[in-house]
């Protein structure tokens, strides 16, 4: 008789043993699906954000180069900024295309519609001759829809020779290396910070640093030419720098990190 309570009393205890193990095992797993979750919803917010940023810098770059050659509209550096942000605008849909493909689960398309809800958002506070733009108008229908579907847009011709030197494939290295270390800060902290305020303040000052490089490579070439960019032009310019200098931006120049699921470039650094 009391061999056989024993055995009982061994039985439940095994039993208990079991249950809690089970129950260990089951939070093990819970928690290590929300850690999966959260990491997931990083690298979303960071491909997302990351590319509506390149777009953005890449716009008002291609805003400064039409007034600095605005009596020359077919200057090729016009057309060659404009391929630019076609380019950023095919990669823009690639990546929201692969992001759609590769994260199904509901929870994940309900959090990735979301994203794209901010995004819009953003693009409502900018300036109506930038928000207005057809690019930004593209990029909200092929990218930021519900259902994105592949959608190239053809590069314009451009009779121009480009150097793929030494020089370009460093810069290509370093890109992949950024985005590689950023994912990896992403994937460790399982976090990626949105400052709304700073995407178009990045812009600007991508804006300035595109203007800089015009006047180091063309300003002589200009006078050459013609005798100075018109009045109005130099206004305009003069006005960005000082709404710039204005807005105390503390933020340094920061060369921004390409995306399209982990190994894209940044089009703006070229």
């Amino acid at each position: 008789m009391q061999r056989e309570f024993s055995n009982s009393q061994g039985s439940q205890i095994n039993s208990r043993k079991e249950k809690e193990i089970q129950k260990n095992s089951e939070m093990i797993q819970k928690q290590s699906y929300q850690q999966a979750q959260l990491q997931d919803q990083a690298l979303i917010q960071y491909y997302i954000f990351e590319d509506y940023q390149n777009l953005l810098n890449l716009i008002y770059s291609l805003k400064i180069v039409q007034e600095y050659f605005q009596n020359d509209p077919n200057n090729k550096m016009v057309t060659l900024s404009r391929n630019k942000v076609i380019a950023q605008l095919n990669l823009s849909n690639t990546i929201h295309h692969d992001i759609s493909q590769t994260y199904k689960d509901q929870n994940y398309k309900i959090f990735i519609k979301n994203q794209k809800e901010k995004v819009k958002e953003l693009l409502k506070k900018l300036p109506e001759d930038i928000q207005n733009q057809q690019y930004l108008q593209m990029y909200q229908q092929n990218s930021l829809s519900e259902n994105v579907k592949c959608d190239y847009t053809p590069l314009e011709k451009l009779d121009i020779n480009l150097n793929f030197n030494e020089h370009s494939v460093a810069k290509v290295l370093q890109s992949i290396q950024i985005v590689d270390e950023k994912i990896n800060q992403i994937t460790t902290q399982n976090h990626y910070q949105i400052e709304n305020d700073d995407f178009q303040d990045k812009a600007k000052k991508y804006q300035i640093f595109t203007l800089q490089k015009l006047e180091a490579n063309f300003s002589q070439k200009k006078k050459g030419k013609q005798s100075i960019r018109s009045k109005s032009a130099q206004n305009n310019q003069t006005k960005i720098k000082q709404d710039y200098q204005n807005s105390n931006i503390q933020v340094q120049h920061q060369k921004e990190k390409p995306k399209k699921i982990k190994d894209c470039i940044n089009l703006a650094e070229f």
